[in-house]
């Protein structure tokens, strides 16, 4: 018998159906994203890059950036906690349940039964503590129940706090990962974060760090243009390329003042300045604008102090 189109229908609608799995679904739910308000600010994330910024970037991507610095920071893990907020609003649900089981009805022994009930959850959750501690607990409640355990961990905990008339709520989360340790970012990097970017400049390699956040690592537009002229001299054994080409190099006379934004050099005695050329201004620029911390709907985490200041880079952050 002749199989033939048989054969072909199947290949076509494992073709179509791999097709519509792996481009068109994912196409129908990030496709159609659009920048979200930060309702602590009001203003829209990602935002727009300023003129000078979105210049630097075509100056990034002709450079070939993307092949020693990555622009995605990952992430391993959460570390979460659970609070015991007191009595909840099912309280009184919880009270007439047991009055209806009691074979004498009697509320005050219900109310009895369940803060018995109540410690006994506790102490499920929180082995350590007796039967005293656990009450206790419940008395100064607002209170810290679990605090540094996994995702997994808490969502066991709240599970057996159902219908026993106590609120328990996650506590702040702080994302886990290498790069987070490495100060590259305080959370993973998501789609939401790229929806200004055109082309995207993930990068494949780390030759040099992740520059997701390097805006909220480095702030001195000098220090980065120092950077490109002789990346050495900022990050002994750096094996990035020097970037001169984006400077003018010019003789300084004795007692000439250098340019604005000039990176000074000595050669043989001889003073230089490398004044930057429009391309080096705007890739500078374009680099101080990368910052992807805000915290959205997809990567819930603590909030930073409000007096919290960005640290100052070390010497590996700006390497490459």
């Amino acid at each position: 018998m002749n199989y033939g189109a048989l054969i072909f229908l199947g290949v076509f609608v494992t073709l179509v159906s791999s097709w519509c799995g792996l481009v068109l679904a994912p196409h129908f739910q990030l496709g159609r994203q659009e920048p979200v308000e930060i309702k602590e600010t009001g203003l829209l994330y990602p935002p727009a890059r300023p003129g000078l910024a979105a210049q630097g970037r075509e100056v990034y991507v002709a450079n070939g950036c993307a092949y020693c610095h990555s622009q995605q920071v990952r992430q391993t893990g959460t570390e979460l906690g659970v609070q015991l907020k007191g009595w909840g609003s099912g309280t009184n649900e919880v009270i007439d349940a047991i009055v209806k089981a009691q074979s004498k009805p009697d509320p005050s022994a219900a109310l009895v039964v369940m803060t018995n009930n109540a410690v006994g959850v506790v102490r499920a959750v929180r082995p350590d503590l007796d039967g005293a501690a656990a009450l206790a607990l419940l008395e100064q409640a607002p209170k810290p129940l679990l605090e540094k355990v996994s995702l997994s961990e808490a969502s066991v905990a709240l599970r057996k706090f159902d219908k026993s008339g106590l609120e328990v709520v996650l506590a702040p989360i702080k994302p886990l990962g290498p790069d987070i340790e490495r100060g590259w970012g305080r959370r993973r990097s998501v789609a939401q974060d790229y929806l200004r970017d055109r082309p995207l400049q993930l990068g494949s390699q780390r030759i040099g760090p992740d520059l997701t956040n390097f805006g909220a690592r480095q702030t001195n537009a000098l220090a980065v243009l120092k950077h490109l002229v002789e990346p050495q001299s900022v990050v002994p054994g750096s094996v990035m390329p020097p970037y001169r080409f984006l400077f003018d190099k010019r003789k300084l006379l004795s007692g000439q003042t250098p340019a604005e934004g000039a990176v000074l050099e000595s050669e043989g005695g001889v003073d230089f300045e490398y004044v930057p050329r429009a391309e080096a201004h705007a890739l500078t620029a374009y680099l101080l604008s990368l910052r992807a911390e805000e915290i959205l709907p997809e990567t819930p985490m603590s909030k930073p102090p409000v007096a919290e200041v960005a640290a100052a880079p070390s010497p590996d952050a700006t390497a490459k």
